[in-house]
């Protein structure tokens, strides 16, 4: 099997509605993506909603099947492909951050670590669909004067339903509590630093509050410490490159800002109980 230097990334094309795209792909067709059933991520965030038929996704080595009316969500830099796809029919929806409503971006923070595939019940199923479909003949609509605003009120207000599906499916916290908010406010800064970022303490200076304050919202509202985040998130990040890439653990060290090559080893050894090699011959076998 061929596999790139690096993990894909796959942009909006210039020619979309100002970081807004509505497409649908059909696995009968050769519309549906050639791209798709390699491993790559986005820098957008993306909606696929499975309308009919059996489709299998997998997302960070997590394989889901879905043969019912589905949303599922792919956050930016997130690893996922397309595994297959029979008698089948996906809306994508296809958003820019700048795109997005602030409320519902903040809200999304929660989403990105409640990231399940949702199906939702028969009545919500035909509003999902129904509004979906409005989407996307609204993104048709090349002589609309309006096009623009209209298109970005509609997938927003798209958004807005498929938000709440997620936070009834999962219970997601909604009440804002203050724990709630830097707990959210420390996973975003991960996601962004996590490379530059190893110490909890940085987190907790970055974010002006006590190390210890710090970590008993994160534990009070996870489970878990800050340290477990951190670790988790460069261990996702590696085996992503191990994975998804021919490069070597020493590159894919350096790639995690690890100068030191044998101390990123025992690093991943000590969370995976294997070596980057081991993990890298068994997923690949």
């Amino acid at each position: 099997m061929h596999k790139k230097e690096s993990i894909p990334v796959n942009h909006l094309h210039h020619n979309v509605t100002h970081g807004i795209a509505v497409n649908r792909m059909d696995s009968e067709t050769s519309t549906f993506g050639k791209e798709a059933d390699r491993s790559h991520r986005h820098d957008y965030h993306l909606f696929m909603i499975i309308e009919k038929g059996c489709v299998q996704v997998e997302l960070d080595f997590e394989k889901q099947a879905i043969d019912k009316t589905a949303i599922v969500y792919v956050y930016p830099g997130q690893v996922h492909r397309v595994l297959s796809a029979k008698q089948a029919s996906i809306m994508l929806v296809s958003l820019k951050e700048e795109m997005i409503d602030k409320t519902y971006l903040e809200l999304i923070e929660d989403i990105m670590h409640h990231s399940k595939p949702i199906i939702p019940n028969e009545q919500d199923a035909k509003v999902l669909l129904d509004t979906s479909s409005l989407c996307l003949e609204i993104h048709k609509r090349k002589s609309e004067k309006m096009k623009a605003l209209l298109l970005g009120s509609y997938c927003n207000a798209l958004l807005g339903f498929i938000i709440s599906q997620f936070q009834e499916n999962n219970k997601i916290l909604t009440n804002n509590s203050r724990p709630e908010i830097i707990t959210n406010d420390f996973k975003k800064l991960l996601g962004q630093s996590f490379i530059q970022m190893k110490q909890p303490s940085e987190y907790a200076t970055a974010l002006n509050l006590s190390l210890p304050y710090l970590n008993e919202c994160v534990r009070n509202i996870t489970g878990f410490s800050v340290s477990y985040h951190i670790h988790n998130r460069i261990i996702l990040e590696a085996k992503r490159l191990l994975f998804h890439s021919n490069k070597t653990v020493k590159e894919i060290a350096e790639a995690l800002g690890y100068e030191d090559y044998a101390y990123f080893s025992r690093f991943f050894k000590n969370k995976t109980g294997m070596s980057a090699l081991q993990f890298k011959s068994v997923y690949l076998d």
